[in-house]
């Protein structure tokens, strides 16, 4: 649902609004300078985004490199007029030293976005989301969906590739020692 504004908003200003007090908890994207707000997630969206963060976490640690990034960490994708989008996580490969790590948005372009499809997300319009950062600079996207326990990626101008339950990830050009189980981005530890 768009909020009604007279003016377009930059990236600084929506930055300041998103982080004004009666905004606590609530979600916003900025499309093209007008601001967005979304429904937070639920429990299975927000414990299959944990289970993503975790994997790609064990990943940085192991090769001792990159960022992970979860909970709608904004980043700008355009200017004049300014999109800001965030999404549920982003795996950047190259190391950024602490004090480099920006306080706002930064228009720093992450290799992999993944976006978890929520009850109130439609899959076209998660893919035009996914697809805006493909055309941005992304490496590759994820499109998880935790109904059918699938999670679908591709990058720019290539086909997309369904894993299944039971199906390995692997083998990724962009995270070349990445590997993990499909069953893992869904099931809870212990299941």
């Amino acid at each position: 649902m768009a909020i009604a504004s007279t003016q377009l908003l930059t990236a600084e200003e929506f930055y300041a609004f998103v982080h004004r007090a009666e905004n606590e908890g609530r979600h916003f994207e900025l499309e093209e300078g007008v601001i967005f707000e979304m429904p937070p997630p639920g429990w299975r969206h927000g414990e299959t985004c944990a289970n993503i963060v975790g994997l790609l976490f064990l990943y940085c640690r192991t090769t001792k490199r990159g960022h992970v990034l979860s909970n709608d960490t904004g980043i700008i994708l355009g200017r004049s007029p300014d999109t800001v989008r965030g999404p549920d996580v982003a795996y950047f490969s190259e190391s950024i030293r602490r004090e480099d790590i920006p306080e706002q948005y930064s228009e720093r372009i992450p290799t992999l976005v993944v976006e978890v499809i929520s009850p109130s997300d439609s899959v076209a319009e998660t893919t035009l989301k996914l697809d805006s950062f493909l055309n941005r600079g992304a490496a590759l996207v994820w499109l998880v969906d935790p109904e059918d326990r699938t999670v679908t990626y591709w990058r720019k101008g290539k086909r997309p590739v369904v894993a299944k339950d039971g199906d390995e990830i692997s083998g990724l050009p962009e995270m070349q020692a990445f590997r993990c189980s499909v069953r893992d981005i869904f099931d809870a530890p212990g299941d």
